[in-house]
């Protein structure tokens, strides 16, 4: 084994694989603050008293968590264009994540409502509380401490089903490592350089997260994630 062109290889391989890093990052931070928002806004309606919403959100939840995330991305990135638009790998991507991430939070977030006692919102009526006011000064802070660990996982999934992003050609990590495979067929060590950039990503999220949790909470959680 010549240590020293794998050394050499690696310094090479830096720049891209930093660039792809930097890519996978945004288009998963993207992602993950939709999925949130969108998460929210379907546990909320799930418990609505319209029948019509529930269902339509049981099943859009049912559709994305009980189907393939690559098979979602083909049909965003190639059948699209049939309904008039036309989304980059980017577009795509973000897209497909969110929708796909945002189906697995309502359910996060619907248990975590669920724990709550029904005595706080009657108290908080008592209070004349408005139903918004409700739910941001006394549901959420107390859902989001029994979520927090659950969603930080959900954001680790989601970087780390960004290669999938590959199959449509978003110039991520995984896409990078294949391109530089065909260019110098050393497969062990390219993919080798491209586990060790998911495990430094993860472990800076679930690592981050922990110390995040205790400012936020004021109560260690512990190590988030995995």
């Amino acid at each position: 084994m010549d240590v020293g062109y794998y050394l050499r290889l690696l310094q090479e391989s830096l720049p891209a694989f930093g660039a792809a890093a930097a890519r996978t990052l945004l288009v998963s931070a993207l992602a993950f603050a939709l999925a949130v928002a969108l998460g929210i806004a379907a546990a909320v309606g799930m418990a609505s008293k319209f029948r019509g919403l529930r269902w339509a959100l049981a099943a859009y939840v049912e559709v994305f968590r009980d189907t393939p995330l690559l098979l979602q991305i083909f049909i965003a990135y190639f059948a699209t264009p049939a309904l008039g638009l036309n989304l980059s790998p980017f577009q795509a991507g973000v897209a497909t994540l969110a929708l796909n991430g945002a189906a697995y939070l309502a359910v996060i977030f619907r248990a975590g409502l669920s724990s709550i006692p029904h005595a706080q919102a009657e108290s908080a009526f008592v209070l004349a509380l408005t139903p918004w006011q409700t739910f941001r000064r006394v549901l959420l802070p107390q859902a989001a401490r029994s979520v927090y660990p659950a969603v930080v996982n959900q954001l680790i999934i989601i970087i780390q089903s960004s290669a999938l992003l590959s199959a449509i050609s978003y110039d991520e990590i995984t896409s990078t490592t294949l391109l530089l495979n065909a260019q110098t067929f050393e497969t062990m060590i390219l993919f080798s350089f491209a586990m060790i950039a998911y495990l430094l990503l993860t472990g800076f999220v679930s690592i981050s997260s922990g110390v995040i949790a205790k400012v936020v909470f004021r109560a260690p959680l512990g190590r988030q994630g995995k």
